[in-house]
């Protein structure tokens, strides 16, 4: 019997040096996006008013009254 071929190697090659940098930049972007995001989860939502005073009834996003229904 002949002796199994050996498998072909894989040459190592190395990525360019901007593509190495893209890479590393979008997962730092992405790091920081997510930071923000628990940030600003954990934040809540700012209390606003919705109608404040002097608001005009009228005004096509106004509350609807019983009369509008």
């Amino acid at each position: 019997m002949a002796p199994a071929a050996a498998p072909p190697s894989r040459e190592i090659t190395m990525v360019s040096s901007t593509q190495q940098f893209d890479r590393i930049r979008k997962r730092k972007a992405t790091k920081n996006g997510k930071w923000n995001k628990r940030a600003r989860r954990r934040i809540g939502t700012p209390a606003f008013a919705v109608h404040p005073e002097g608001y005009d009834p009228k005004a096509a996003d106004s509350r609807p009254t019983a009369s509008q229904k």
